[in-house]
């Protein structure tokens, strides 16, 4: 967790949280506790300030979950602890979502709950909007030069082109569907 002035922030991994603290660090939003390294751990038990998170679709979080970290361990509990053995012991992209277990998406976004959730698919103009109360100032010029949201380099793997999108990200809806109505992915 990182804190700001007014505001904390952390987020589940793959939820544009290095995009999102460029992005204030450009418009001058410097952290007043916490480092970057610290932006995927969640929550102490009492947090006084307003908390701000992100959640991302449930599909292309698993996706890029799957190909970018490889199932590797991110030392997030919440996130090792239901991932990192289903993405380890599949032997595709497919067969991992067809181990995870109802929910387990969701749950994982549980654990980052905050009293702002912002969905990735709705920045930049989302982080704006939560920002303007504080009385930061926003130059969408700042967004010039700054990576794209969602860069990553799982389009490389060969598995990719043979993945049947739709069939998948029907059946991961319907394994999370709860998450899906809360944060309207449908």
């Amino acid at each position: 967790m990182i804190r700001y002035k007014g505001f904390s922030f952390c987020s589940a991994p793959r939820t544009a949280t290095t995009w999102t603290i460029d992005v204030l660090g450009r418009l001058g939003i410097e952290p007043v506790e916490g480092r970057a390294s610290a932006k995927h751990q969640p929550w102490p038990k009492y947090e006084s300030q307003i908390q701000l998170s992100m959640v991302r679709h449930p599909y292309t979080w698993l996706k890029s979950y799957y190909f970018s970290l490889g199932g590797g361990h991110v030392d997030v509990p919440a996130v090792d602890n239901v991932f990192k053995m289903h993405s380890r012991e599949s032997k595709s992209f497919t067969e991992f979502v067809g181990r995870l277990d109802e929910g387990a998406v969701g749950t994982m976004f549980d654990t980052y709950k905050a009293g702002s959730v912002l969905r990735m698919e709705d920045l930049p103009h989302c982080l704006f909007d939560f920002l303007a109360p504080f009385g930061f100032k926003v130059d969408e010029g700042i967004l010039k030069g700054l990576n794209p949201l969602n860069q990553t380099s799982w389009h490389r793997f060969k598995e990719v082109a043979k993945i049947d999108d739709k069939k998948l990200r029907a059946i991961v809806t319907r394994k999370e569907e709860d998450f899906c109505d809360t944060y309207d992915y449908w």
